[in-house]
């Protein structure tokens, strides 16, 4: 299968999926059904994405046709234009990131990292980054507690909740790129965020260590579904 192919299909797919949620969709496709919309600047894959003022923001690269394998690509999309505008990247490339839009900005949580170019590109990380779309600006924001990536975040009562994960076990060297065969664990962590304090707690977790899952909020309440647990 080409990238081209995949650029093409997975873009239009996404967006019309996510752009059918919101009140412009009508106009855009018949209820149910899906159409190929504008394709993704680049082909890529293990992104993240955050919906910000009706536009829709992808960020990441992961995979061979990044440099060194990660980038830290960051586009916005019009679904009113159907066309994609690229912003500025991310300071630090990111994959398996945890990702939401919040209050105007977007919020972008761990992940993987690349520290070295010819090093591992799974350095779970507790790093994190606000956007302005306004001015096109990121900046650090506090770190989670956790170090992790392959998790989910979701707003509840103007707070963030950062939820499960992959990352190290306790007392676990914290200088390795974890992967298939590079031992770690499956987290049930949850930590929320304050935007306005700049500040972390820890809350529940989760009964069931996950990551790679899938997580909303409903009527004031969090759910998280399927993902891997070894």
């Amino acid at each position: 299968m080409s990238s081209s192919f995949v650029q093409r299909t997975f873009a239009g797919l996404l967006v019309a999926g996510l752009a059918l949620a919101g009140p412009r969709a009508g106009a855009q496709a018949p209820e149910g059904r899906w159409v190929n919309l504008a394709p993704y600047p680049q082909p890529t894959q293990e992104i993240g994405s955050a919906i910000v003022n009706g536009r829709l923001y992808i960020l990441g690269a992961y995979g061979d046709n990044a440099p060194n394998g990660l980038a830290g690509w960051f586009n916005e999309y019009d679904p009113a234009a159907d066309t994609w505008t690229k912003k500025r990247d991310i300071p630090m490339p990111v994959h398996h990131q945890a990702m939401i839009g919040y209050g105007g900005k977007v919020y972008v949580f761990g992940g993987g990292i690349k520290p070295t170019p010819a090093g591992g590109n799974w350095f779970p990380t507790n790093r994190s980054w606000e956007y302005t779309p306004e001015t096109d600006t990121w900046r650090e924001i506090a770190g989670m507690p956790t170090r992790r990536g392959g998790g989910f975040a979701a707003e509840v009562g103007g707070k963030i909740y950062v939820i499960g994960g992959a990352g190290y076990h306790p007392g676990q060297r914290e200088d390795v790129s974890i992967s298939a065969s590079e031992p770690h664990r499956s987290l049930a962590t949850n930590e929320a965020y304050d935007p306005k304090t700049d500040r972390w707690e820890t809350r529940a977790p989760m009964n069931v260590p996950r990551n790679h899952h899938a997580g909303a909020a409903v009527n004031g309440k969090i759910y998280a579904i399927g993902g891997r647990v070894g």
